[in-house]
């Protein structure tokens, strides 16, 4: 099976937000899009990733509120008209957004994964398993995320082996 063609939690979010950051922002140019899809992937996966390198993982709506937040914020204060190349300015908005409030987010992740079971009645204990299943769907998503963005890194030429040198003539004396 095609990693490419699920359709899981993740996917859609990656989905979603190409579209409404093509149909908002990359109306005019759909070539411009294209060439800068790549960024604009990063730019959707870096609250996950970053999460993902502290060790903990945010809810997909988390993910979804910090995205709308930050184009919500580009639409109302950013001078788009202005903007030349508007991927790297939205992966640049992305990783500023997640380096100012990080503490928070990632208090935030830790809290939905920690949950102490302690002296609880069962009710809350029950409530608390539910909540561990969800941050367990947290971390699936996170790390589909991750894996999805990954496979959209432009493939490169490798490089071309070194030329062999040339090998030393017989007749020739040697250095050493």
């Amino acid at each position: 099976m095609n990693p490419r063609d699920e359709k899981g939690e993740a996917r859609t979010i990656l989905d979603d937000y190409l579209s409404v950051l093509r149909s908002q922002f990359y109306a005019d140019n759909q070539r411009e899009f294209f060439a800068q899809r790549y960024m604009l992937v990063q730019a959707i996966v870096w609250p996950a990733r970053t999460m993902k390198s502290l060790g903990v993982w945010l809810p997909s709506a988390r993910i979804r509120a910090i995205l709308g937040e930050i184009i919500q914020g580009i639409k109302r204060k950013g001078d788009t008209a202005n903007i030349k190349h508007f991927g790297a300015y939205f992966l640049y908005s992305v990783q500023s957004y997640v380096k100012i409030r990080q503490d928070h987010l990632y208090a935030e992740g830790k809290t939905a994964r920690a949950l102490p079971v302690g002296n609880m009645p069962l009710q809350e204990i029950l409530a608390g398993a539910k909540v561990a299943d969800e941050a367990e769907t947290a971390e699936q998503t996170t790390d589909r995320l991750v894996e999805i963005a990954d496979m959209f890194k432009p493939k490169r030429k490798p490089k071309a082996a070194p030329k062999p040198l040339a090998k030393p003539v017989d007749d020739q004396l040697s250095l050493l």
